[in-house]
């Protein structure tokens, strides 16, 4: 009974990946998508939360919302709990330069909610160059606002030949969080293509992390 009821496949995908805005206040030199200013055709709040009631009409199981900075939107927290009081859950990757004590304790405080904040070095002498002066600063200012809420976040590392070799750090530095480590690869693709050949692993690194 249930192989003929899998065979019918699904009618609305399980998740979806919505980048609510290309506005942003960094500008990472690895940038997929060449964010930074927001597009003249960007939902408004209205059009947004008619998208959200499609998908849960739909049954979409949950939604990851990134950008851009999807926190830049003055309407963010609005849509979010629009998605989560509409069953759909919500899990957003941030910079974490947004997230002050009050932003904390919302997301501490809110159900069916997974956030993912971009760190791409275990020091800012890694990171800063490639996602901004005081970038470092503030997404760890942003993980001990939330670690001391106990909100088990993740942190998600662009691998680059520079972080490279700290790869084992940044594993440790998301243990003493109790984090999750998501780690991505660069790719040649939006700003991403100005600095494909003077980040990407080189052969032997490729070699050794598929090892």
């Amino acid at each position: 009974m249930y192989y003929d009821v899998l065979r019918q496949g699904l009618n609305a995908p399980i998740c979806l990946t919505w980048e609510i805005t290309y506005a942003c206040n960094l500008q990472c030199v690895h940038c997929l998508s060449s964010s930074g200013k927001r597009a003249p055709d960007e939902l408004t709040t209205a059009e947004a939360k008619h998208l959200l009631d499609e998908w849960a009409a739909m049954q979409v199981f949950y939604i990851n919302v990134g950008g851009g900075e999807p926190m830049t939107r003055p309407d963010f927290f609005e849509l979010m709990e629009y998605a989560i009081d509409h069953g759909i859950g919500v899990k957003f990757s941030t910079n974490g330069t947004l997230i002050d004590r009050a932003a904390a304790d919302w997301i501490a405080s809110t159900d069916y909610l997974d956030v993912q904040i971009s760190l791409d070095g275990t020091t800012a002498e890694i990171n800063d160059p490639i996602r901004g002066a005081g970038s470092f600063a503030r997404a760890r200012h942003a993980m001990d606002l939330l670690a001391e809420r106990g909100f088990p976040f993740k942190i998600n590392t662009v691998l680059t030949r520079r972080s490279y070799d700290t790869l084992d750090e940044m594993y440790a530095l998301a243990e003493s969080y109790g984090a999750q480590l998501r780690v991505t690869r660069l790719r040649p693709s939006g700003r991403g293509q100005q600095t494909w050949h003077a980040l990407r692993l080189t052969q032997a690194q490729n070699r050794s992390l598929y090892d």
